[in-house]
């Protein structure tokens, strides 16, 4: 009978142990407690939050580089066939010309002002600005170039 007795006292032990926090778990058993698997998963999401934001970041970053590379593509278009007709022996006007253009279903004004800025030897300031909307932004990219008009050498004879 001695034996039981103090069989359930040992086990009575082990049990209060148990319940005051004094045990611990067998050595070569690897366990984690609940707070430190609650805040890796706190640490995971608020690290996938920030990877999230910057993918927004980026995205909305590279619309905005296309818009530009597209705007730039047409004013260096533009003034191209601008040059082209000065050195052809046709400048333009001292005038103020503006239309648009679609690229992607994207729409872009354009404007283009000649000015005279000496008469000799014929030298044209050319400005070309092109803009754009995205949402509630206005976007503007703006060209300027001086052009010297060659003249004829019959005139000059």
């Amino acid at each position: 009978m001695m034996t039981s007795r103090t069989g359930s006292s040992d086990a009575r032990e082990r049990v209060n142990a148990w319940t005051r926090g004094r045990v611990h778990a067998p050595t070569g058993i690897a366990a984690l407690t609940l707070i430190e698997v609650l805040i890796s998963i706190v640490i995971l999401s608020m690290g996938s939050v920030v990877i999230m934001e910057a993918f927004g970041r980026m995205a909305r970053a590279l619309a905005v580089a296309d818009h530009e590379t597209d705007a730039y593509l047409f004013a260096f278009s533009k003034m191209a066939e601008v040059e082209m007709s000065c050195r052809e022996g046709v400048p333009p006007e001292d005038d103020e010309e503006s239309g648009s253009f679609q690229v992607g279903g994207q729409g872009y004004q354009w404007t283009l002002r000649t000015v005279t800025l000496s008469d000799e030897p014929p030298v044209k300031s050319i400005a070309l600005e092109v803009a754009w909307r995205r949402g509630a932004e206005e976007h503007a990219r703006r060209l300027e170039t001086v052009l010297r008009i060659p003249q004829d050498e019959e005139e000059g004879s």
